[in-house]
């Protein structure tokens, strides 16, 4: 009697496993569909801003900054790749300029800030294209000096970069800034804030246990 009890026992064990795994299989199915939803989703806005022109903006330079540009995809990865390449669709999905309309917003708001003229936005990559390279020489001067241009965020050096060009006009239009002095000032201004918000964050964390 005893060892049939056991032998039942061991069956209703078993069953319990295979249904487990049977679920931990239909979720992970699941799970691999909705990254693969939005790698479909990803790249198809890719493709449109590299039709438009739009590839100077954050969301497709940060984009670029993952191994040069690697396409979504949830082809041969195991979970745990599956859950990193979710985190970067979603970076890249949340992101304004990851659409055309939102990227030529900010197109525009880039031009307002910094006093450009234009007629139509399609104008506005060749206008802007000194302050691009003065974009992308800050991020890079973060990431190789600092290694806080990921921290930081894309948005938020547009930003500060954008300041810095609206109240340094007159200077950067006669050519008389100096490149390298630029980026470093921009950089300072940066890794200050940096600093600011992560102290900001501590103080928080650390009122929030009392």
């Amino acid at each position: 009697m005893a060892s049939k009890n056991k032998a039942i026992g061991n069956n209703v064990t078993i069953q319990v496993k295979h249904q487990k795994d049977l679920k931990l299989k239909q979720k992970e199915r699941e799970y691999k569909a909705e990254v693969s939803r939005k790698a479909s989703l990803a790249n198809k806005r890719l493709r449109r801003l590299e039709k438009n022109n739009l590839t100077n903006l954050p969301a497709y330079q940060n984009f670029l900054n993952y191994k040069g540009g690697v396409k979504f995809s949830v082809k041969g990865k195991s979970h745990n790749e599956l859950v990193a390449e979710m985190a970067r669709l979603d970076h890249f999905i949340n992101a304004k300029t990851s659409t055309v309309r939102g990227a030529n917003a900010t197109l525009r708001q880039i031009a307002s800030n910094t006093n450009v003229s234009f007629k139509k936005v399609g104008e506005l990559n060749a206008k802007l294209s000194k302050f691009f390279n003065l974009y992308s020489q800050v991020e890079q001067y973060l990431q190789s000096s600092l290694q806080i241009a990921n921290a930081v965020g894309s948005d938020t050096v547009m930003k500060v970069v954008s300041d810095y060009v609206r109240d340094q006009e007159q200077t950067i239009k006669s050519g008389m800034g100096d490149y390298k002095d630029m980026v470093e000032s921009i950089a300072k201004v940066l890794a200050t804030k940096y600093v600011e918000d992560v102290e900001n964050d501590f103080a928080d964390d650390f009122t929030d246990l009392f």
